[in-house]
């Protein structure tokens, strides 16, 4: 088993140099990245704990059961 691992992985470096060095390198120029504001951090940070509650609940078996 060990030894059909290191062969997979022998063969995935190799392929992956041969690969790069097929290749031309193009250099993409690099972008902005987007700002987040205060009110955006908030929702983003309020849809997260929401859903997290979420899944809490639903572990713990709900109020019905």
């Amino acid at each position: 088993m060990l030894r059909k691992i290191m062969l997979t992985a022998l063969m995935l470096t190799i392929a992956g140099a041969a690969a790069a060095t097929a290749l031309p390198c193009e250099v993409s120029p690099p972008f902005q990245a987007p700002e987040l504001d205060p009110s955006s951090l908030i929702a983003g940070l309020t849809l997260l704990a929401g859903g997290l509650a979420m899944l809490r609940g639903r572990k713990k078996g709900g109020a019905g059961e």
